[in-house]
């Protein structure tokens, strides 16, 4: 099961999906991200891990990433890799100051949400009027 939220701006009608998890495809979404990792979706540095381990441990799930610094917002994919002691973890800079290694956040509070709603909107900027809608997926 997935977990995730939409961000609602009611002054300029965005709409924007945030999910967490895998939900039941757990399986074939595994293969999935595994193959674009193989194919260089991920970055040169993922895909070197793969190629030179083929036969690591592997594991992703949809995450959310958030830049404190300049309350950034991104869906991601978290990539975890490991032979021996070897891993590889995939980082994503945050897409608006570029500086920030981004961490995936944490849905478990109203208070969490509430912080998210007050991120302007990506399109008007509007900060006062964005609804959070909470979705389970699967």
């Amino acid at each position: 099961m997935g977990q995730g939220f939409t961000r609602h701006c009611m002054s300029c009608g965005d709409e924007t999906h945030y999910l967490q998890g895998i939900g039941f495809r757990y399986f074939s979404f595994l293969q999935e991200v595994k193959e674009e990792v193989r194919v260089g979706k991920f970055g040169k540095e993922a895909q070197a891990f793969i190629i030179e381990y083929p036969d690591c441990e592997f594991d992703a799930r949809n995450e959310v990433y958030f830049c404190k610094d300049c309350k950034y917002l991104k869906q991601g994919v978290e990539i975890n890799m490991s032979y021996g002691d070897k891993s590889f973890q995939k980082q994503y800079r945050c897409g608006k100051c570029r500086k920030v290694i981004m961490k995936p956040v944490k849905l478990d509070t109203e208070k969490q949400y509430k912080k998210f709603a007050q991120i302007p909107c990506k399109n008007c900027g509007d900060s006062e009027h964005i609804l959070i809608d909470f979705l389970m997926w699967d």
